[in-house]
């Protein structure tokens, strides 16, 4: 009887036990635990008048979205701001305007979220004027202006969100509008 060449019998079967323990598919390893649950709690999940917060999105494994929502805000033009947390346990992977309350009526817009340093992203999500004249604001009622998308990366017990400085609201006219601002917190098992 011709035999394959290569490993047989017990040394075999030590040598593929040893590779199952030692993939990464397998579970990681001690140092960096399987993260199984994520979650997103807003501080404010009954926002109030005047707001922009975050609020939780979905989920799916490591993945968490952030929607960036505004409620009763009149007169909404744009918004530059930026998101705080700590890159030790959360990274930013994608943001996403197609539900963004800004689109629509003929009038263009400009949305654009980039890293500027570990754990600090700044995001734009505005109105664009066109050369007919002044472009009117939205009267938000309440809707998402962004939803950021990012990935879980090690076990925290509460990773904080925040909006850091600076952060304004603008109205046609280029004013800035007075809002609340509220962030959340990640957590992840």
């Amino acid at each position: 009887m011709n035999r394959p060449k290569g490993l047989h019998g017990p040394l075999a079967a030590l040598v593929v036990s040893a590779g199952l323990l030692l993939s990464p598919a397998c579970g990681g390893s001690d140092d960096e635990p399987a993260i199984g649950e994520v979650a997103f709690t807003p501080l404010a999940p009954t926002p109030g008048s005047g707001s922009i917060t975050m609020q939780a999105g979905g989920t799916s494994g490591e993945v968490f979205q952030i929607r960036v929502a505004v409620k009763d805000v009149a007169n909404f033009f744009g918004a530059s701001f930026h998101v705080t947390y700590n890159p030790a346990s959360a990274a930013f992977e994608s943001s996403s305007s197609s539900g963004s309350f800004l689109i629509g009526g003929g009038v263009g817009t400009s949305f654009n979220a980039a890293l500027v340093a570990p754990g600090d992203l700044a995001v734009v999500a505005t109105r664009l004027q066109n050369g007919a004249g002044t472009v009117p604001g939205v009267a938000v009622v309440e809707g998402d202006l962004v939803v950021l998308t990012f990935r879980a990366t090690a076990v925290t017990s509460g990773n904080v969100f925040g909006f850091g400085a600076p952060r304004e609201v603008d109205a046609p006219d280029g004013s800035r509008l007075t809002v609340l601002w509220s962030g959340g917190t990640l957590t992840a098992r």
